[in-house]
């Protein structure tokens, strides 16, 4: 399966991770794994950001990823994430 990558200017990338706040920095990491793997902006976002609201950020993108890798689709391992 073939991937879309995101591609970034630099000044993108420092302008995202130069906050001092770790939290967010996890969670603009988690939504970058989360597009690597094929899921669009606006879909990564709202995945991070429901997992965040509920408690449940901590293991997402890992939780994603063996969904995946057990069978489920983009859309199933979303919801069940």
């Amino acid at each position: 399966m073939l991937f879309d990558h995101d591609v970034r200017a630099p000044a993108e990338w420092e302008q995202e991770y130069a906050a001092d706040n770790e939290p967010a920095r996890i969670r603009a990491w988690q939504r970058e794994q989360l597009m690597r793997a094929g899921y669009d902006p606006s879909t990564a976002r709202r995945i991070v950001r429901e997992a965040s609201a509920r408690g449940e950020s901590s293991d997402l993108v890992h939780r994603v990823f063996d969904l995946i890798d057990r069978g489920a689709s983009h859309d199933q391992a979303a919801r069940i994430a």
